[in-house]
């Protein structure tokens, strides 16, 4: 299944935050998606681009974010990260 931003906008007004554990989004467009407070822990977002997407408290703890596209440091400062997490070179 590929995720979109509107997708991840519906279950993010579902009124809970989205628990994606785990998740394969590599190659994935979620440019604008809204994550705050979601659990992407261990997710693979490989080549994911990620420009302007919200990370406010989002678990990134052993996600694989090499070769993330548009990913700032400002936005990591807002996750939530540990010594698994694989950042990109851009930010490392």
């Amino acid at each position: 299944m590929s995720w979109s931003p509107k997708m991840m906008m519906w279950w993010r007004e579902s009124g809970s935050p989205a628990t994606c554990r785990g998740a394969n989004f590599h190659d994935a467009r979620l440019n604008g998606a809204d994550f705050t407070g979601a659990d992407l822990s261990a997710a693979d977002l490989r080549g994911a681009a990620m420009a302007d997407a919200k990370l406010i408290g989002t678990n990134l703890k052993g996600a694989d974010l090499r070769d993330v596209i548009g990913l700032s440091e400002q936005q990591l400062t807002d996750a939530v990260t540990d010594s698994t997490t694989q950042f990109p070179a851009s930010v490392a």
